[in-house]
């Protein structure tokens, strides 16, 4: 079936917890906002269907031991053939293939599949499958999606294990020191946002995280960036710190300029000229006058000002204050560089 040019976007979430309550509530705004920005965002599964595609698979399961050779089901979507649906039916691959499903079938123009790292097997084979199609996204966090929610307060080094620290599948709640297991946020992301007072009241199905944070939404595209520089070499799914959710974000919110970290000491290319940070100091090490708009940040990425600044060839420009500088890049994004190595 030929795609039909359609101005809509589907999201398959690996369930219904935070992920999904977060993705509500920014649907919910961008329709708000810019009714005219997507004529629909859907975004999978709702409970409901969560509720029927459990007591569908348990239906199929029983089938499946009585030799039946019909083929499975995601949350919405379904095979044609048994073949293929084991052959996509691990995690987080069948999140992605279901989002490719709705693009085959022409019922949406995009589809994204949204997942955290959650030692699932299959990682390998999801990345694959998306870089089928341009039209299909995958918007990913290592090792949970709490990791997107702390960018907004901190850029935190640490591995985290978890989302939450769980008794019986059950949160103990880290971080508000009322469980004698509490991890006081050293072990899951969670524990970190209550212990260190960001969301004192975090949990994983609470409503208006959006709205709580979107005045700290800065900090968190600025703060994504950062945990893509931290572990280049390694495969996506393994580098931990790590998110790319702001990308979602980003174009579901119509934000045409994405953030990107450069290091101390490396060469940027700007329309007219080169430029590199080191010590305090902006140089020019290009062939033509540099202007542009800069802004600085303190360690906590507070804007402590912003100029025009204009810089000879040769010459530099001192920042007495201040962690972090940023300015844009032709146009296409904003280049955040650290003033110190």
């Amino acid at each position: 079936m030929s795609r039909k040019l359609k101005n809509n976007i589907v999201i398959v979430c690996e369930g219904t917890e935070t992920e999904y309550h977060y993705l509500k509530e920014l649907k919910s705004i961008v329709e708000e906002r810019q009714p005219e920005r997507f004529s629909d965002i859907r975004i999978i599964p709702t409970p409901e269907e969560l509720n029927v595609c459990v007591k569908r698979n348990q239906v199929t399961q029983k089938r499946s031991l009585k030799g039946s050779s019909k083929a499975g089901r995601y949350y919405t979507q379904e095979e044609e053939l048994l073949e293929d649906y084991e052959r996509y039916k691990q995690q987080p691959t069948r999140y992605v293939r279901e989002a490719q499903l709705y693009l085959a079938d022409g019922s949406y123009a995009e589809a994204w599949a949204v997942y955290d790292f959650d030692n699932f097997p299959d990682h390998a084979n999801a990345r694959a499958l998306a870089d089928e199609d341009e039209h299909l996204h995958i918007a990913f966090s290592s090792v949970s999606f709490e990791e997107w929610l702390l960018l907004h307060f901190e850029l935190n080094r640490t591995a985290f294990q978890k989302s939450v620290c769980k008794e019986a599948k059950k949160d103990i709640r880290c971080g508000t020191g009322k469980h004698a297991n509490d991890c006081k946020g050293s072990t899951c992301v969670g524990g970190r946002l209550r212990a260190q007072n960001f969301l004192p009241d975090y949990d994983k199905c609470g409503d208006n995280l959006f709205t709580t944070l979107e005045s700290r939404l800065e900090h968190a595209r600025i703060g994504s960036a950062w945990t893509r520089t931290l572990h280049p070499a390694a495969d996506i799914w393994l580098q931990n710190p790590y998110t790319d959710f702001d990308r979602l974000v980003n174009h579901l919110l119509g934000y045409p300029i994405d953030y990107k970290w450069v290091a101390c000491g490396e060469i940027i290319s700007t329309v007219l000229t080169q430029v590199s940070v080191d010590n305090g100091n902006l140089f020019n090490v290009g062939g033509c006058l540099f202007v542009l708009d800069v802004t600085v940040y303190d360690k906590q990425f507070n804007n402590i000002e912003s100029n025009i600044i204009r810089i000879l060839p040769g010459e530099f420009c001192h920042f007495d204050k201040g962690d972090y500088i940023s300015f844009s890049q032709n146009g296409e994004s904003v280049v955040i560089v650290p003033l110190h190595s």
